[in-house]
């Protein structure tokens, strides 16, 4: 790990960090016990950071691999606002609208 921080270093590279899991990959050994580690990482230049500053990296759950998938937002991670509800009249005229209001 320490030729791979040297090498980080050379190249002027730094790791962009995460959101999410703090671990990227696992292995079921046996008896329930499994190993977990952070094997991938993503990594930018300072030139990165200073054009994308909000950069974030999101560890995705994935239930078909062993290596999560990860995914950069290099704007940051947007956040929804919840709305207010609101009916849209043009509902009244789908066919069937009024049987679901009435049975509800």
């Amino acid at each position: 790990m320490k030729d791979f921080g040297d090498v980080l270093d050379e190249c002027g590279l730094i790791d962009l960090g995460f959101v999410g899991s703090k671990f990227t990959w696992f292995k079921n050994i046996a008896n329930g016990i499994s190993i977990w580690e952070r094997l991938d990482r993503a990594v930018g230049t300072m030139d990165w950071f200073k054009n994308y500053p909000t950069t974030k990296m999101v560890i995705l759950e994935c239930g078909m691999s062993n290596h999560k998938p990860m995914l950069i937002h290099p704007c940051g991670i947007l956040v929804r606002k919840n709305k207010p509800w609101c009916f849209e009249k043009m509902l009244l005229e789908e066919e069937g609208c009024h049987d679901v209001v009435n049975s509800s």
